[in-house]
């Protein structure tokens, strides 16, 4: 499934989509609206430890993905970007 808000929509993303076999779904701006919340009573209090960050493209439910993860997650707080 790729989804795209209306800025982003396409007839070249349509025809790829349909031509894969991928659904395509366009999200209108009025659905967008508000989001993301950001509400301070919500966000977490900094910790003081560091920032670790983990980036790549991964496994889920791979054991090694699972053990890198909890390892480094003791170095500090632990923020994944995940690729695809």
């Amino acid at each position: 499934m790729w989804v795209v808000d209306q800025t982003e929509d396409n007839d070249h993303k349509k025809f790829y989509c349909a031509s894969h076999g991928i659904g395509y779904q366009v999200i209108e701006d009025t659905e967008l609206q508000g989001w993301p919340i950001r509400r301070s009573d919500v966000l977490e209090k900094p910790s003081g430890r560091k920032k670790v960050i983990v980036t790549g493209c991964f496994d889920w439910v791979s054991f090694r993905t699972y053990t890198l993860l909890r390892e480094v997650s003791q170095l500090g707080d632990l923020y994944v970007a995940v690729g695809a």
